[in-house]
């Protein structure tokens, strides 16, 4: 009986901890060319139609539309990054991303 419940909460976290890398994952791609020297400019469209062109890590952040909360706390992490320093938010959103992939292998 406990073996049974305790494979069954494993189960769970594995689903629920999959769905955060999923989210962690989404986020991390759409800011992912945009780093370094190298980085290609995004062409966002929103509702109204409005075009912004820019690889600038925290604005694209700031015009995604996120509903899934473990990537809006990515989001808003890397707006407290850009507040604070004022650069960096698509190196905070990598390295999230990488320490969230890490830590789903070691389960």
């Amino acid at each position: 009986m406990v073996c049974n419940q305790r494979r069954f909460w494993k189960k769970k976290f594995v689903f629920f901890f999959s769905k955060l890398v999923l989210a962690a994952t989404a986020i991390a791609n759409i800011v992912r060319t945009s780093l370094g020297p190298l980085g290609l400019d995004k062409m966002l469209v929103d509702d109204i139609g409005d075009v912004t062109i820019t690889n600038d890590g925290a604005t694209i952040l700031k015009l995604l539309e996120v509903e899934h909360p473990a990537a809006k706390v990515l989001v808003e992490l890397a707006q407290l990054q850009d507040q604070e320093v004022g650069d960096g938010t698509t190196s905070v959103v990598r390295f999230f991303f990488v320490f969230k992939t890490n830590l789903f292998c070691l389960c």
